[in-house]
């Protein structure tokens, strides 16, 4: 079955994988893994708060790459600079990371800076103790073909999956 295709600044985008953060405070964010038709992966986070709805394109950091930032979860600074860009912590967050056919879902915790313009974004996860890094840029709806709609369910096929069974075949 062929999955869902996404119109992102005139490019036709397969999607590849859709992750679901389900936060404490009752947000839902979602990620996702795109692919252009030369093959470049694009990786977008579609931020909710309350029923606004943000889009960033973001950028995966390596540990290497984020290692100035000297961040410290245990005591995350109020504001990071990064490349003349000052970064100030806007929220934390505490949830489940939903990922495709993994079941249970995952404890995360999320720092999220944003620019003083308000147009960038540095998103700090923390899954099973392990930080990753994510810097991004704001986009504008006129960005997208189709309106985004954060609660639409994903395709069967993007679905998670949930192994059940029944008691006979455990013995």
């Amino acid at each position: 079955k062929k999955r869902e295709q996404l119109t992102f600044r005139q490019q036709e985008l397969e999607v590849l994988t859709v992750n679901q953060y389900d936060w404490e405070d009752g947000q839902t964010d979602k990620q996702l893994q795109l692919l252009n038709e030369a093959g470049q992966e694009i990786n977008l986070y579609l931020r909710q708060n309350q029923s606004l709805l943000k889009a960033y394109q973001e950028k995966k950091w390596s540990l290497f790459a984020a290692k100035p930032l000297n961040f410290d979860s245990k005591d995350p600074q109020a504001s990071l600079e990064i490349e003349g860009t000052t970064y100030r912590l806007e929220q934390y967050q505490v949830g489940d990371l939903h990922l495709p056919e993994v079941f249970p879902a995952k404890a995360t915790e999320q720092w999220w800076y944003q620019s003083t313009d308000g147009k960038e974004s540095l998103r700090i996860l923390s899954l099973l103790g392990v930080l990753q890094f994510y810097r991004g840029a704001e986009l504008d709806t006129g960005d997208f073909e189709a309106p985004l709609d954060l609660n639409r369910k994903p395709l069967d096929d993007l679905q998670y999956n949930r192994r059940t069974w029944d008691d006979e075949e455990l013995v």
